[in-house]
């Protein structure tokens, strides 16, 4: 017998386990989370706690045993505590932050761009736009980002909602033909790149960013938490000679010496 199957769970009060055939719904105070069972593996409930058994001994079946047990252990915790994984940047200018994103497809053929510290500036027949002296200029607000792309295609990202609507609805006051598309929230990386790194915030995961280098991601699924916090430490991964990149809070990184020159 699988020894973490026959494991009894323990079933808090505000924690209901739904079985309909083998669709396993768990419900608590965080939210709801379903699992569908695997043939010949089913649930008995009692008091207080939950067992797991199978109906045979087929190889498969034992490895499934153990496996179910442990999803279905997690998706209590899930609901009735939560999971959080915390995440730290270290590096110079390294930082990140919860932002708004909207792209914006420009459709003046003669449309050119230029970004230039808190400035944009911009033309409609095709020269190059200056900063100095130039009518269709726009000072963007503090926290809001703009990168150009090729084909007449843009990224706006800001941290506050209001200030990326009103750049595009400034934009488009100034005689810009666009099509906007509004993104929703991503998490916004600056790890050293020439280019945004924009990572989706799926749905059922809560991202907060403090002191721009502290990354918490919170959510009631397991293996949506530790998935997400993996996919944003491979980014930039924590290098050995300076300690530059996303780490794991607490996680120890193994240094080492750099080149030393001889004497």
């Amino acid at each position: 017998m699988s020894r973490v199957g026959t494991k009894p769970i323990p079933l808090p009060d505000k924690v209901a386990l739904k079985l309909d055939g083998n669709h396993l719904t768990v419900e608590g105070p965080k939210g709801h989370l379903v699992f569908s069972l695997p043939e010949g593996v089913s649930l008995e409930q009692s008091s207080g706690h939950v067992t797991v058994t199978r109906g045979g001994d087929h190889r498969r079946l034992r490895a499934l045993h153990g496996t179910a047990r442990s999803l279905i252990s997690n998706m209590i915790a899930g609901v009735s505590k939560g999971y959080v994984r915390d995440l730290e940047i270290q590096g110079v200018g390294f930082r990140a932050a919860v932002s708004n994103v909207c792209d914006i497809d420009v459709e003046n053929g003669g449309f050119r761009a230029l970004v230039k510290g808190e400035n944009f500036a911009f033309s409609l027949d095709g020269t190059a736009p200056q900063i100095d002296n130039n009518p269709k200029k726009i000072k963007m607000p503090a926290g809001l980002k703009v990168s150009l792309g090729k084909n007449n295609k843009m990224v706006v990202v800001g941290i506050e909602k209001k200030a990326v609507e009103g750049f595009v609805s400034t934009l488009a006051g100034h005689g810009v033909g666009l099509a906007s598309s509004d993104k929703g929230v991503q998490l916004d990386l600056s790890l050293g790149r020439s280019h945004l790194l924009l990572h989706p915030i799926p749905e059922g995961i809560k991202v907060t960013v403090t002191d721009n280098t502290k990354i918490r991601v919170e959510g009631i699924d397991k293996q949506a938490v530790g998935q997400f916090a993996a996919d944003v430490r491979g980014y930039y991964p924590p290098e050995p000679y300076k300690g530059k990149g996303v780490r794991y809070a607490g996680e120890h990184v193994r240094r080492k010496e750099g080149k030393t020159v001889g004497k």
